[in-house]
């Protein structure tokens, strides 16, 4: 995880050894940024590329 003031970076990968039966290792790769747009609030958007299946998403937070 990166902090550049309001702006928030995350990076992931991920490597799963096959099991008994399974030919290919499940290789991953994510990031998500997180942009603070005021205190409580942010908007987050994140990606996932894998071997088998990838993934967007989108959402926003709010605390009090």
């Amino acid at each position: 995880t990166y902090d550049l003031g309001p702006v928030a970076l995350d990076l992931s990968t991920r490597l799963a050894f096959p099991g008994p039966g399974d030919v290919d290792p499940d290789q991953r790769v994510g990031a998500a940024v997180r942009y603070e747009v005021a205190p409580g609030l942010a908007v987050e958007g994140s990606a996932s590329l894998g071997s088998f299946e990838s993934e967007a998403r989108f959402g926003g937070t709010l605390r009090w």
